[in-house]
């Protein structure tokens, strides 16, 4: 079989195409989109509800209940979960991986509709529905601060200035404005109202009658046409402070003089605090300025890297266009990790480039020769680039992990057909061009065999089910290609240029280093002879060796910790902080001063976020923390000492340490990973990277469970846990109001008219929407500040009675019923304490506790621990188990396992049908043990755990032990093809293959060295990986040269003294023995 021999024929063909496929892959790299996470269609959607005002129970009885009803019908829906807070409801759908995107979005819209005569009537705004990625989220922040303007004008320029400017950009898909937009407040005053006989309803019905902005038509004459524009819609707080309410004894009263109309914002209580330790407004202070963020977010398929360098290169003109008091201020810039990957793998390319040729040199001694070898890896990487870019993949943190990796074995094919040019050369004296097509005949099928064979190790990662397969289905497919890549290069370039660049083997040409080189080999191969021939005399060695690998190899998988994913060093730190529900706004406020200054006081932080009164996202005694640290290689002084920043797992437990000083509220902060993949399943990580769910019918006994596993998991915190929260807060202070109906009725007021009136009063819902050209602002009529903050002020709520009871006399009424009726007249309230917010797991119930590891401790030990508790405190009734991340953990940490033997049977089968064998595969791939140990003992010593890094380490280390395995099968066989018989064959193909099983492992190594050694940015987490890799080669280098040939010679006694009694599994030709009963016949008759 000679693939290779066209190509050296043919030498300008080859360097024409080689040459070719340089150019292509150079534009394949260039072209390529550069991103932080291949373009997945996650099926994850958010539902999302407001009605202000409305109580946890209220949202989930009222808006989430009719809502999950009617999406609970539609196809393929795997989990849904809602949650509702004060006025907000929160509705997660999970589909299932095959269900078409745009056909759910289309399938939720018509249950939304479906929904909407169930749903309050006076619900402001119908039930908005957006497509989640957690890994598409703005890959580029900016604050927008300003000592001199408020937060409503600054809100205004970010956004019609800034934003929509942004939003034109090539690949930016979105611009979001974190702040909140002006509104125009009517603060009543309950005591004037009563005064002048006018109830709260009356002041809100006045608003929306009072502006409007509306279509009026055209008047058309004989000659012209006028279109007609009434000017219909107020949009000053001081125009709806002089809408007349009503006339009084000839005088006019209007809002003025019953209410405060002020320009405000939005949301009420919504305070940001952004700092950053350079570029903001001369003088400002925590309190001195306003402040918003921008996040800019990318479409599917840009290049990150080129919108964020749009956007940099737009602020310059931003800037100008802004007022002077403005200042712009880069926060966070996702493009700087991304191109600091891309750096990374281009140094981690050139080490173990450099690394790799120099082991080549070392052991052929020749400069020439060195070369041949070190062209594949280039030319294996164009041909790379340019599938990938057929596939439409792009440069992210997973394809470049996968090149990375690849840069250890890219090599190994290369070094075996030169490997074995030389030693024909060196052997029979044959000239370079004989000694490449020979060497091609007799190399071309091991090089097929050990392409194949490594390339199949990773298609069980292609097919792996569910997202995360789905996600690292471009990594495995890359590394294939890699693969691929590098067996079709030692095929077609690398013979010919043997064949042209090898110069004669003689003693007159050799070098120094290669003559040292030959005398070293000679030794040892001598001393490898002689010590082969006693493991081949006393086989029970190497079968007790075999044992204890395999053994270890089950007894460290079993003891070593596991983890899903390394977190790496994002620079981001994201979290909240939690206080009592019962804190007030302004209470919230002081502890967000103090979290924020104990934020800005750690040296390593250099931007700082803290956001409260965010109902959509958080409740009101909560509040969003948001720090992003210095570069790790960029240097600052503390107290004079000039140092780097620590990692980032150290800063946080820093600041959690400090924060865990403050009275009064509680913050959990932590990394944001590298890669974000647990962030798939809809679960909020908010209080916690880690999720755990209990659902069930009886909420009382549900409540009472989950609050007794949360105190069993704080009793572990520090040992196994950092934080532990749980969803469920039942210290809201609630009034309950309770009217007296009968009396009630006899005043003329329904129970629906006072409900109204206190919605009106408290809600803080909006009356009108002034429409502006670029935004829309609301106009909310309130009670002022002062009537609404304790129990006591309900007394100040009144209300109007029927026209028809009220007596015309004076506005206080001189009759039995006067014109308004106080709250106290008809109702009543008492104090009680309630659930902070509602969650429902399938429309049932539920309460998720939320958990963060302690540092240095594995996730498997901390959910190990959580199930074995969980089942002892709860109940068959109420069902339980992991959610989010750690769920996703725990599956995939099964279906590795699993594709690891999967992988295993698809390198037998391939292995199997190459050499049209039962047995032999299996003695290939019985070697697989003494390089698992190796990889978890190294692992066990540096005291890693086991993720999924190790696993694609695993992978690679039984690809490429195989490799080895193969060298030493395929020689043997063609001994014994050629009459030798098994050991000796054996025992010669041990001998010959000794240089270039020696030559590729070396490689392997020194190709693996930078990832063990942490070179590179984020390079810590991928630490375990080559260690794995490392690990196993040194170890199963020392003991597959002895177990294999025995483990050949043991499958060999099989496969005589069993298989070959069997006709079905015999190794005898019968086409051939067809075929000579054939020419028997022919001879005989002739």
């Amino acid at each position: 079989m000679n693939l290779s021999e066209p190509f050296i024929r043919r030498p300008v063909t080859t360097v024409l195409v080689a040459l070719s496929a340089v150019l292509f892959g150079i534009y394949a790299y260039l072209t390529l989109p550069v991103s932080d996470m291949p373009d997945v269609d996650y099926p994850v959607f958010v539902v999302n509800a407001q009605f202000p005002g409305a109580e946890p129970s209220v949202m989930a009885n009222n808006v989430a209940t009719p809502l999950e009803r009617q999406m609970m019908e539609i196809q393929g829906l795997a989990q849904l979960i809602s949650n509702n807070t004060f006025g907000n409801t929160q509705i997660v759908l999970v589909f299932d991986l095959d269900r078409d995107s745009a056909g759910a979005a289309a399938d939720i819209e018509g249950a939304i509709s479906r929904a909407q005569p169930q749903l309050p009537p006076d619900l402001p705004t119908p039930p908005s529905y957006r497509k989640y990625n957690p890994n598409e989220l703005p890959i580029f922040y900016a604050g927008l601060a300003s000592t001199t303007l408020t937060e409503s004008q600054l809100y205004d320029y970010a956004y019609t200035q800034v934003a929509q400017r942004l939003n034109i950009l090539p690949g930016v898909s979105n611009v979001v404005v974190y702040g909140s937009p002006r509104a125009v407040r009517i603060q009543v005053d309950p005591e004037k109202l009563w005064a002048l006989g006018i109830d709260i309803t009356e002041i809100a019905d006045v608003v929306q009658q009072g502006s409007m902005l509306t279509a009026s038509g055209k008047l058309r004459g004989q000659r012209e046409a006028f279109l007609l524009l009434p000017e219909t819609q107020l949009e000053t707080a001081e125009d709806y402070g002089n809408l007349v309410v009503a006339t009084q004894n000839g005088e006019v009263v209007r809002i003025r003089d019953i209410a405060d109309a002020v320009d405000g914002i939005q949301q009420q209580y919504f305070h940001m605090d952004f700092w950053a330790d350079e570029g903001l407004p001369e003088g400002a202070t925590s309190a001195g300025f306003a402040a918003v963020v921008l996040g800019v977010s990318k479409a599917d398929g840009a290049n990150s890297v080129e919108v964020v360098s749009e956007v940099l290169g737009l602020l310059p003109l931003l800037r100008q266009l802004l007022p002077g008091s403005i200042e712009i201020v880069p926060i966070y810039n996702k493009a700087t990790s991304i191109v600091a990957s891309v750096d990374d793998v281009q140094t981690t390319l050139l080490i173990a480039f450099l690394l790799v040729v120099l082991v080549i040199f070392l052991f052929l001694g020749r400069f020439r020769d060195t070369i041949i070898p070190s062209v594949a890896l280039p030319l294996s990487f164009v041909v790379t680039l340019i599938a990938m870019s057929l596939l439409g993949f792009s440069l992210d943190n997973l394809s470049l992990l996968a090149l990375t990796l690849a840069i250890g074995f890219l090599v190994d094919d290369a070094v075996v057909f030169l490997e074995n040019a030389v030693r024909r050369m060196q052997q029979y004296g044959e000239t370079a061009p004989v000694a490449s097509v020979r060497g091609a005949k007799e190399i071309s099928f091991t090089i097929l065999s050990m392409t194949l064979s490594l390339a199949a190790v990773f298609i069980p990662l292609v097919f792996m089910p569910g997202l995360i397969g789905r996600i690292f289905r471009e990594f495995s497919i890359t590394i294939m290609i890699a693969i691929l890549a590098s067996g079709l290069i030692s095929l077609t370039v690398t013979p010919m240029m043997c064949a042209r660049m090898l110069a004669a083997r003689n003693e007159e040409n050799e070098t120094r280093l290669e003559a040292f080189a030959n005398r070293l080999e000679k030794r040892v191969l001598g001393f490898y002879g002689r010590t082969l021939n006693w493991f081949l005399d006393y086989k029970p060695v190497s079968v007790a060796i075999w044992i204890a690998c395999m053994a270890g190899t089950i007894i460290l998988f079993r003891a070593l910790p596991s983890e899903f994913m390394p977190v790496g060093d994002s620079g981001f730190i994201q979290g909240v902080f939690i206080s009592s529900s019962s804190t007030s706004p302004e209470e919230v406020q002081k502890l967000q001063a103090q979290v924020d200054g104990v934020l800005r006081e750690n040296p390593a932080v250099s931007r700082v976020v803290t956001v409260t009164g965010i109902p959509q996202y958080l409740s009101e005694s909560q509040g969003m923390v948001i720090a992003f640290l210095r570069d790790l290689d960029e240097k600052y002084e503390v107290d004079g000492v000039t140092r780097t920043r620590p990692p980032i797992d150290v800063v946080n437990a820093e600041l959690l340490a400090k924060m865990g000083d403050l009275p009064g509220v509680q913050t959990l902060i932590r990394p944001q990973p590298v890669m974000n993949i647990g962030g798939s399943s809809g679960v909020s990580t908010n209080q916690g990277q880690y999720a755990y769910l209990l659902s069930g019918l009886d909420e009382e006994k549900l409540f009472a469970v989950s609050e007794q596993l949360v105190a069993a998991m704080k009793k572990e915190k520090g040992a196994l846990f950092a934080d532990v929260s749980s969803s469920l807060f039942m210290d809201l202070p609630e009034l309950n109001v309770a009217i007296d109906r009968d009396y009630a009725s006899t005043l003329g007021v329904s129970a629906g008219e006072f409900a109204q009136v206190m919605f009106n009063a408290y809600s803080q819902n909006y009356s009108y929407l002034i429409k502006d050209p670029n935004e829309q602002y609301q106009v909310i009529v309130e009670m002022a500040d002062d009537f609404r903050s304790e129990p006591q002020n309900l007394a100040n709520l009144y209300f109007q009675p029927p026209p028809s009871l009220i007596d015309s006399g004076s506005p206080q009424g001189s009759s039995n019923l006067p014109n308004l009726i106080p709250f106290e007249a008809m109702a009543t309230s008492s104090l009680t304490a309630g659930p902070l917010s509602i969650s429902h797991f399938g429309g049932i119930p539920s309460v998720t506790l939320y958990f963060d590891t302690a540092p240095g401790v594995p996730l498997g030990n901390a959910t190990d621990w959580l199930e074995q508790k969980a089942a002892e405190i709860i109940p068959g009734d109420i069902t339980h188990g992991l959610t989010g991340s750690a769920q996703e953990f725990a599956a995939v940490g099964e279906e590795l396992v699993l594709l690891l033997f999967v992988a295993i049977f698809v390198m037998y089968v391939i292995m199997g049908i190459l050499y049209e064998s039962y047995i032999h595969p299996l003695t290939v791939l019985l070697s697989l043990p003494t390089a698992t140990v190796g990889g978890l003992l190294t692992l066990w010593i540096f005291g890693s755990s086991v993720s999924f890094y190790v696993f694609v380490g695993m992978f690679m280390l039984i690809g490429i032990v195989k490799k080895n395995g193969i060298m030493m099968v395929d020689f043997a066989i063609q001994r014994q093809e050629a009459g030798t018989d098994a050991r000796t064959a054996i025992h010669e193909a041990s001998l010959n293959r000794f240089r270039p099983i020696l030559m590729t492992t070396v490689a392997a190594i020194m190709g693996a060295m930078p990832i063990a050694l942490g070179l590179g940015a984020d390079a810590s987490s991928r630490i375990p990986l080559g260690l794995t890799v490392v690990g196993g080669l040194v170890l199963s280098q020392l003991l597959t040269l002895y177990v294999t040939p025995v483990t050949f010679l043991l499958m060999e006694a099989v496969q005589v003294g069993v298989l070959d009694k069997s006709a079905f599994f015999s190794r005898r030709d019968v086409l051939a023995e067809a075929q000579a009963a054939d020419e028997a016949d022919q001879t005989s008759q002739s």
